[in-house]
């Protein structure tokens, strides 16, 4: 359990603080400026199958290249021909051009041991309090994404970090590592409107989930999946998992009613009880203060690794709910 005010964003855990630093101050502070090249790549096959600890034959693998860090020789992904390095200190004018003035570095550091590296800022638009706009810069180097403008926002309240997508506002967008990255300036700028739209979505998403009011039918529907009963062969076990799951459940809602984050106004809410199950998973759960659980959560936001959430199923729940209907 992580107090409120011992909480940070998942971009601030493990992160470096670069508030107030120009650009290229802020990836050498956060020591995200190393630089990256490509090797073509190769195998080693074993001589003789049947002994492990036999003489090795290097050979090439067609079409296929690695990229590695200069300064450490680090290897971090197996790429395609294609595929062409973009340096982290290269993306300062395209990211300037991109999102205009009002954005500046915040937190910043590398991802999954270097594959990735992410610069975070906020946003200069006007939101409820119950939102904290933020964007993230992200540079892979593995292949798994280009370079990616992720939305990421928090509910400052809790420090609760809030993933979602919607048909008609994108979270985020991602140019591939070409030579002509600059030639997308103009389109990514374009699709970058998606920032105003995908705060001003989300505000109307709010607002609709603060205007839904619970019944025990409801409350029932989403937390009787969350607090699943499965039987095992042992009657006896099941006893115990039926009294771990009641323990569990009213330790829930326990807290669903006492957290100092939510008023009394939008507690009864769908967004109260959607925020209580974010706040409770992130920073309440068994795992919440681990390196990994962050990271996953982090990589969630960023967009960089799939995690289901307890809250995206509950999101999902709600979602279907009438008359709660936001196309």
């Amino acid at each position: 359990m992580t107090a409120v005010a011992e909480r940070a964003p998942a971009w601030a855990r493990g992160g470096t603080n670069v508030q107030g630093l120009s650009f290229p101050e802020a990836i050498e502070r956060a020591g995200i400026g190393f630089e990256v090249q490509t090797c073509p790549a190769r195998a080693a096959i074993p001589t003789d199958p049947g002994d492990p600890n036999g003489n090795y034959s290097i050979q090439p693998i067609r079409d296929r290249q690695h990229t590695y860090r200069t300064d450490t020789l680090l290897p971090l992904g197996d790429v395609g021909p294609r595929y062409h390095v973009v340096q982290t200190r290269q993306i300062q004018g395209f990211v300037e051009e991109i999102v205009g003035g009002g954005w500046q570095p915040e937190w910043a550091a590398p991802f999954r041991g270097g594959r990735a590296v992410f610069i975070v800022g906020r946003l200069p638009f006007p939101t409820s309090e119950e939102v904290s706009p933020y964007l993230a810069v992200v540079n892979s180097f593995d292949g798994s994404s280009g370079l990616r403008l992720a939305n990421t926002p928090i509910r400052p309240a809790c420090t609760n970090a809030i993933k979602r997508t919607f048909a008609r506002a994108s979270a985020a967008i991602s140019i591939r590592h070409t030579v002509n990255l600059s030639a997308r300036v103009e389109d990514v700028r374009q699709a970058l409107k998606l920032s105003e739209a995908y705060y001003e979505r989300l505000e109307d998403e709010i607002s609709a989930l603060l205007m839904t009011q619970l019944d025990e039918d409801r409350i029932s529907s989403v937390l009787d999946p969350l607090y699943e009963f499965k039987p095992s062969k042992e009657k006896e076990g099941d006893l115990r998992a039926v009294e771990r799951n009641e323990q569990k459940r009213a330790q829930f809602r326990n807290h669903w009613q006492t957290t100092p984050t939510l008023d009394r106004s939008n507690r009864e809410t769908a967004w109260g009880l959607l925020q209580a199950t974010t706040e409770w998973e992130q920073w309440h759960s068994r795992n919440s203060g681990t390196p990994k659980f962050s990271e996953a959560i982090l990589g969630a936001q960023l967009g960089l690794m799939p995690a289901v959430t307890k809250a995206d199923r509950v999101q999902r729940l709600i979602l279907g709910w009438e008359p709660y209907l936001l196309a």
